[in-house]
């Protein structure tokens, strides 16, 4: 469905992340591996291979104020994803591209996420000489910033929550929300309802000020990002 509206040719990988990998490259954003390389030398938007093409306005808007990104990788080589929800303005990114782009970025980063899952597996599979599956990472939630202006923010949550439900139902083993206000307690109550069962119960919760020996427990203290 997304494919059709989008029309974005998937046929090389069955992932959306196909997109992400080749506006990466073209920003010229991370240095390409393997796994870059395999991707963005598939088919671009449109059909076309797009190789010189300026990767869409939209797209780079939102890679620069949405500040979701992964980053790394966990112990098992899957990337980390942080996103740093405090400090975005999320009615912002609705009002200048629409709701439609900011739910299509955010398929294509946790496509993108997959994608790079995938490729771990099949490196692990080589080293270890049997099939290994390693799909589900670690998400950092940074909520440091969250003020009384996020609660105009839940729908925007909600709507890329129920694209994650069906397209991305396995896409986090664990999930962090670090440096949580008083604030984020009132929203909670709001937005936990509307989650997945299955969702909250990878869910760790660590307040403003709290140490964040859970996170540093599951990832190591040198694959946490340094934040200000």
């Amino acid at each position: 469905k997304h494919a059709a509206e989008w029309e974005v040719d998937i046929s090389f990988s069955g992932s959306f992340g196909t997109q992400h990998a080749k506006h990466l490259e073209r920003m010229g954003a991370v240095e390409v591996d393997d796994m870059l390389c395999e991707l963005s030398n598939s088919v671009a938007e449109g059909g076309s291979s797009g190789r010189n093409r300026d990767a869409p306005d939209w797209w780079t808007f939102l890679r620069e104020h949405m500040h979701m990104d992964i980053y790394g990788a966990d112990q098992y080589g899957v990337p980390v994803a942080y996103n740093d929800i405090g400090s975005c303005d999320l009615s912002g990114c609705v009002r200048e591209v629409g709701i439609d782009k900011v739910l299509r970025y955010c398929v294509y980063l946790n496509d993108f996420a997959l994608d790079a899952a995938r490729h771990a597996s099949q490196k692990q599979s080589k080293i270890q000489g049997s099939p290994a599956m390693l799909h589900g990472g670690v998400v950092i939630v940074d909520v440091e910033r969250m003020g009384w202006r996020h609660k105009n923010e839940v729908k925007v949550f909600q709507e890329v929550a129920d694209a994650a439900k069906f397209l991305h139902p396995e896409r986090q083993r664990r999930c962090f929300i670090v440096r949580a206000p008083r604030i984020f307690s009132m929203i909670w109550r709001v937005v936990a309802p509307k989650l997945d069962p299955r969702a909250i119960e990878k869910i760790v919760i660590i307040g403003a000020g709290e140490p964040l020996d859970p996170l540093v427990a599951e990832l190591g203290l040198a694959a946490i990002p340094t934040c200000s």
